[in-house]
């Protein structure tokens, strides 16, 4: 028999269920996101549930922000609000040989994109909120110190015998405390900045996470941080520029420009 007549069968059932509000539609999407070709209906049920079941803490999905949202209903209710999403066409069912997995519709990535660019605006504004203008600062001068330096390095080998080059690139070595100077910034880099500024530990983790994600979910968390106007953002966005790919580089750099004349730099 071929792999088909073998497929596990997923039979919709949202009986009862004619409509169901933004907020709820918004959770189910988002709690399907770390089972995106990974897990089905039944596994989404349980994150939405705040299942404490082996599998689900085994993945760390009550780390979801969408676990527990249906605590109050029981399963077949839930599963019923999940299949009306399906049967809506925001979620859809693809195979893995035998298996049914969760994918997102072109509808649902949409909302999904939206949903979590919001997420990450919130947890990099309340990491922000919790270090002060002067350390900010530092970090900033830090980042430009290594602009120099990557600058003149390149100037002086253009022309070694040029002294004043030289000498600028020394003085902005001690400057930087030895962090990594050249045109990919790597693991080293990373922890050399990690020490240097603890207090942005969380925010670098943060963006170092966000390397492998979707491009359109990271240009649209970028367009948003531009829309904030805070300018506060623009020595997270210039770490973000040393660390990931260059098409996002690019649109980084364009941020910290448009935040600069907003802030009248």
């Amino acid at each position: 028999m071929g792999g088909k007549d073998n497929r596990v069968p997923v039979n919709l059932n949202w009986q009862g269920v004619n409509n169901l509000p933004d907020n709820e539609i918004r959770t189910i999407i988002r709690g399907a996101d770390e089972l995106i070709h990974a897990g089905g209906r039944n596994l989404l049920c349980s994150i939405l549930k705040g299942s404490k079941e082996k599998k689900v803490l085994e993945l760390g999905l009550d780390k979801s922000p969408a676990y527990g949202f249906y605590s109050h209903l029981p399963r077949p209710d839930i599963m019923r609000k999940i299949d009306w999403v399906i049967h809506r066409g925001y979620l859809e069912i693809t195979y893995d040989w035998r298996m049914p997995l969760l994918v997102y519709s072109e509808t649902g990535w949409e909302i999904e994109r939206d949903t979590y660019s919001d997420e990450l605006l919130q947890q990099l504004r309340n990491m922000l909120d919790m270090i002060d203008g002067h350390e900010l600062e530092k970090l900033n001068t830090y980042l430009d110190a290594l602009d120099i330096s990557q600058r003149t390095n390149r100037a002086y080998s253009e022309d070694p015998k040029n002294e004043a080059s030289e000498k600028d690139a020394r003085k902005i070595i001690v400057e930087t405390s030895g962090a990594v100077r050249k045109k990919e910034y790597g693991q080293e880099f990373k922890d050399t900045i990690s020490k240097e500024f603890t207090l942005f530990r969380e925010i670098f983790s943060l963006i170092n996470s966000l390397k492998d994600r979707d491009r359109t979910l990271i240009f649209l968390l970028i367009d948003k941080i531009i829309q904030t106007d805070d300018t506060r953002f623009i020595p997270v966005l210039k770490y973000w520029q040393k660390v990931d790919f260059k098409k996002v580089q690019a649109r980084l750099k364009n941020a910290v420009t448009s935040l600069k004349v907003k802030e009248g730099v």
